[in-house]
């Protein structure tokens, strides 16, 4: 009966091309995407010029698509498989600026994340301990140049005693030049934790 309300529902308000192209990505096929690479002091796990990754972050961030979220946490999942002891690690999402929030209704990164702890439960999801203090200009509209200076000091941390000892890993959905990245470990840095690793669904 789901199925059939599904499909009628479908032919009255047909998904965008991108919703259709996410519902017929199959698991396996999104697995040959993940690429885990090291950029200095960054990680990305795929390849933001890849046009299915593009649309996944794209549906995930602006329409909230469960299967978009599904598929990228599937990302962050093969990089705890091949990195066991992250499990133990606190996770930390970039922060949205409140009125980001607002805007939004949530947090792609965290929504990315939850599916990710449904797998591994005993990872613990920081999503309160580091906060966005002031609005910045969109990354994407700036000069390389530009996006450390927008970025400085638009963190806060609100829970220090929870990273004091911890292995920190700091998440975000797309990573360009990876200042906002470097903004929040610098948030993070005064507060002692053992390890800070700075973590991107795409790049």
């Amino acid at each position: 009966m789901h199925q059939f309300f599904s499909y009628i529902f479908e032919i009255v308000f047909p998904s965008s091309e991108e919703a259709q192209s996410v519902r017929a990505l199959s698991s396996t096929a999104c697995a040959t995407l993940f690429r885990e690479t090291t950029h200095s002091d960054t990680i990305s796990l795929s390849s933001f010029k890849e046009p299915i990754i593009r649309t996944l972050i794209h549906e995930a961030k602006f329409h909230k698509n469960v299967r978009a979220q599904e598929l990228l946490a599937s990302f962050v999942c093969a990089y705890v498989e091949n990195h066991p002891k992250t499990k133990e690690s606190l996770w930390i999402p970039v922060p949205l600026s409140p009125s980001r929030v607002r805007e939004r209704g949530f947090n792609q990164t965290i929504e990315v994340l939850r599916y990710v702890k449904e797998k591994y439960s005993q990872i613990e999801i920081g999503d309160t301990v580091l906060t966005r203090i002031r609005d910045t200009t969109p990354q994407t509209t700036l000069a390389k140049k530009e996006r450390t200076e927008n970025m400085k000091n638009a963190f806060l941390v609100t829970a220090p005693l929870k990273i004091k000892g911890r292995n920190i890993i700091v998440v975000d959905d797309v990573m360009t030049t990876g200042a906002t990245l470097r903004a929040a470990k610098a948030a993070l840095l005064p507060h002692e934790a053992v390890s800070i690793t700075l973590l991107a669904l795409s790049h």
